[in-house]
């Protein structure tokens, strides 16, 4: 079951960015994640989801190439299911303006599927 649940909001670490998350993605690793059989099964409480859209609210030091208030598409590694999420910048990739944020997400939906359609190949 998920529940909401308020939390401070994340401060980025060095190498990292905050973003203001604006779409997220529901894969089937976050359903199997919630069953507790994906990969290393977390035990809850923890934040589902893979992947996000959003807006960069903060930068972390030495971080090079973003700034605050840029759009961009992530994989959080501690989920995505959040207002505010925590990305390294080696996950965090620019967004195009004349590429929207559901535009995007779909595109992030797309490694998913690729992916389970080569592991079945």
């Amino acid at each position: 079951m998920l529940e909401w649940r308020e939390r401070d909001e994340p401060v980025p670490d060095p190498g990292e960015v905050a973003i203001r998350v604006t779409q997220t993605g529901v894969n089937f690793a976050d359903v199997q994640a919630r069953r507790g059989t994906y990969h290393a099964a977390q035990k809850p409480p923890f934040v589902p989801g893979l992947d996000c859209t959003g807006t960069i609210v903060a930068l972390g030091a030495g971080v090079d190439g973003f700034h605050i208030g840029q759009r961009v598409a992530a994989f959080p590694p501690a989920g995505s299911y959040a207002e505010v999420v925590v990305v390294p910048i080696a996950t965090t990739y620019a967004l195009d303006p004349a590429v929207s944020d559901d535009d995007a997400a779909a595109l992030l939906m797309l490694v998913t599927a690729y992916n389970i359609i080569s592991a079945a190949a």
